[in-house]
């Protein structure tokens, strides 16, 4: 399940799907990556789902687009440092 809308950005925003509503093993994707973890990601981990924020799409979506303007491939560690 992926989580493409702003829901998430506060913590008293309603959870895109309710987690109770997940198929068993459903992975949830929250696009949302700030706050790093949102509470439906929250949420979903500790019902036993695997579920991810938003940061590896950024920084991945990042390391693609700075490879085909500069020709280098970035540094994804510092990629993700500078997130932190």
């Amino acid at each position: 399940m992926v989580n493409a809308t702003p829901l998430g950005l506060h913590e008293d925003d309603p959870f895109p799907v309710p987690v109770e509503q997940l198929p068993f093993g459903a992975a949830v994707l929250d696009l949302v990556y700030h706050p790093m973890e949102t509470s439906w990601v929250r949420a979903a981990r500790e019902a036993g789902h695997w579920a991810a924020d938003g940061r590896g799409m950024l920084v991945e979506q990042g390391a693609i687009a700075f490879q085909r303007w500069f020709g280098v491939e970035p540094d994804r560690n510092a990629m993700w440092t500078a997130m932190s």
